[in-house]
């Protein structure tokens, strides 16, 4: 999941693939335009039930990420697609 985010996002060689770096690429986005960024999960209930604790590790992130960036020049929306 943290490969698929990095490379759908373009995130830069430095991302250091955990849920730490995922939230400071996300809340960062500064080698892309500014304006909405939408990431689209498609079928987010695979990770789920394969595996509830990462699922819910992603999950928190990237709704961290949606708000930490709502008022700011590189907004991040999530859009879960089943």
């Amino acid at each position: 999941m943290l490969t698929a985010v990095a490379e759908a996002m373009a995130f830069p060689d430095w991302f250091g693939h955990n849920l730490d770096a995922l939230f400071d690429s996300l809340t960062d986005l500064s080698w892309l335009p500014a304006g909405e960024h939408v990431l689209v999960w498609s079928h987010p209930e695979v990770l789920a039930g394969a595996d509830p604790v990462g699922y819910r590790g992603i999950r928190s992130v990237l709704d961290d990420a949606v708000e930490a960036t709502q008022d700011s020049d590189r907004k991040v929306t999530v859009r879960l697609e089943g």
